[in-house]
């Protein structure tokens, strides 16, 4: 689970350069949708953060 972070802010990083950006930020979407289903909200926001500021 700790490398999920990683993963996904990589991909927002990817989408920034893109050219596919709709594509990535649909699988941005939907994945975060299922992360909000499984991960506590706390854990959730320490995500995001993770996300946008590393």
């Amino acid at each position: 689970m700790v490398i999920l972070p990683f993963i996904i802010g990589l991909a927002y990083k990817v989408s920034l350069v893109s050219f596919d950006r709709k594509l990535i930020i649909g699988f941005l979407i939907t994945f975060l949708g299922n992360v909000f289903i499984f991960m506590p909200a706390t854990t959730f926001v320490l995500f995001m953060i993770k996300c946008f500021y590393v």
